[in-house]
């Protein structure tokens, strides 16, 4: 299910899934789980800087070289000027940043203090650990988190207090050339890695990762929670993630093939929520920036739409996510069009000829007319979020449509 081979220059390698690694002999059932860091951050920390227990020590010399360069342009831009803020307050003047300086953890020599990103992340995942959990974290190195700020750690290495948010700028910093897949991959080969746990429950997060990419060389799994979603989610993670340190990678595929639940938990090889899944809500204007998840390459797409403030939210069914996968590049920015205007008013199919309400379902799904491509929805009204169902050729798109 998850052969793969990559033939890249010097980054020559093969990694297969777990039956298949078996046969190489040594540790190749270990799984590596991948989870998002938080806002919440505990202050304070000590001198004392063990660059053992760094991503950077951890990879190879390209890579870390790299990840290093970015991490200081990130850095650079949180602290150079007003023109980056958060909710209205310029990063560079945030009391989480006064005293963040080029450390060990940027390649420099400064004095700062530093806690384990375990420790330092207060957020909902990392609060909801126990203390067992949290110490074989630190122990197994097999627990990676992504980070604004650092891109990519592991849950053991040390960081300055700070603040960073994934903003689009620095989101595109770090998707510049697939790094932060590069980096994992690294990790995957070097490790012995049998499967990928993607814990990272925001798609703000886990859009930084290829996972499409990485399926070709690992096993993948992506967590999702029937409670909530987004950050929601990471609390339930928290609560059973010793459960899944405690499994091996073929444990882990069993889970997902046998469509078994840990709490509220479950494991998919689909990176969108299933049917019936809480899911996230985003507002028009993110629409480029959360299909850009489908479409992997330069983020330099221009999308023509003159879609004014939107009063709805929007969110994707896995097939739509599936559907502009397939169409590609070509067609992203009449999708990302399509998705304002249709988020502006779903339902206004008197002053819109592009809309249409289907015979059948209850009446519930509508269609947006593209060319000969139609974009099918379901509006509620209640919550005011538009649901992404398919689009695709008028022709197929009908085919098989469920709510």
């Amino acid at each position: 299910m998850w052969p793969a081979t990559r033939n890249e220059g010097d980054r020559d390698w093969v990694c297969r899934s777990w039956p298949e690694l078996e046969q190489f002999g040594g540790d190749v059932s270990e799984p590596l789980f991948v989870t998002a860091c938080s806002l919440s951050k505990e202050v304070g920390g000590v001198a004392q800087y063990e660059g053992g227990a760094a991503i950077l020590d951890s990879v190879g010399r390209r890579e870390a070289g790299v990840l290093l360069d970015r991490r200081n342009a990130v850095r650079e831009l949180v602290k150079g000027g007003s023109d980056t803020d958060w909710q209205g307050v310029p990063l560079a003047d945030h009391p989480h940043n006064r005293a963040l300086a080029k450390g060990h953890d940027f390649g420099g020599t400064r004095r700062v203090e530093y806690l384990p990103a375990i420790d330092r992340y207060q957020g909902r995942f990392f609060v909801a650990l126990d203390t067992e959990s949290r110490r074989r974290c630190k122990a197994q190195k097999r627990t990676l988190v992504l980070s604004g700020l650092y891109g990519m750690l592991l849950a053991g290495e040390p960081i300055q207090l700070y603040s960073c948010p994934l903003t689009p700028r620095v989101a595109e910093i770090w998707q510049e050339d697939s790094l932060l897949t590069d980096v994992l991959c690294d990790v995957v080969r070097r490790g012995g890695i049998a499967c990928v746990v993607d814990l990272t429950a925001m798609e703000a997060y886990r859009r930084l990762i290829d996972w499409n990419m990485l399926a070709r060389h690992v096993g993948v799994v992506h967590a999702f929670d029937t409670v909530g979603a987004g950050d929601y989610a990471l609390t339930s993670f928290g609560r059973v993630f010793g459960k899944l340190l405690s499994m091996d990678a073929e444990q882990l595929f069993a889970l997902e093939s046998q469509g078994e639940r840990i709490g509220t938990c479950s494991l998919h090889q689909d990176e969108v929520p299933p049917s019936g899944y809480p899911r996230e809500v985003w507002q028009p204007d993110q629409a480029k920036e959360i299909l850009r998840g489908a479409i992997p390459g330069p983020s330099e797409i221009r999308v023509a739409s003159d879609a004014k403030e939107a009063a709805w939210g929007f969110e994707m069914g896995s097939r739509f996510f599936g559907d502009v996968k397939r169409r590609g590049r070509r067609d992203f920015g009449t999708v990302v069009g399509a998705v304002m205007e249709i988020c502006q008013a779903p339902l206004a199919a008197q002053t819109n000829p592009r809309l249409k309400r289907l015979e059948g379902h209850g009446g519930r799904l509508w269609r947006y007319r593209v060319g000969d491509d139609r974009l099918v929805y379901d509006p509620d009204g209640a919550r005011r979020v538009v649901r992404l169902i398919r689009f695709g050729p008028r022709g197929d798109v009908y085919k098989g449509l469920t709510l």
